[in-house]
């Protein structure tokens, strides 16, 4: 886990209970010549929310978008 991960859980625990989302693949179809750094294949998505899972996510919803 990064530094950065570690303090922010550590501000985090103090804080009140809140919810947080992340839109990991974007709010709309993105290909990786767009952006180079969204999650597009599977295996990139579940790397993603794992990362978001470590620092504190408790659920994660996702959408099947076809850019083809």
């Amino acid at each position: 886990m990064s530094e950065t991960i570690i303090l922010l859980k550590g501000y985090l625990d103090q804080m009140e209970p809140l919810i947080i989302t992340a839109a990991i693949t974007g709010g709309k179809y993105v290909s990786k010549a767009e952006i180079s750094y969204v999650p597009c294949s599977v295996d990139e998505i579940v790397e993603e929310a794992l990362r978001c899972v470590e620092a504190g996510l408790t659920g994660i919803r996702g959408f099947n978008i076809d850019g083809g």
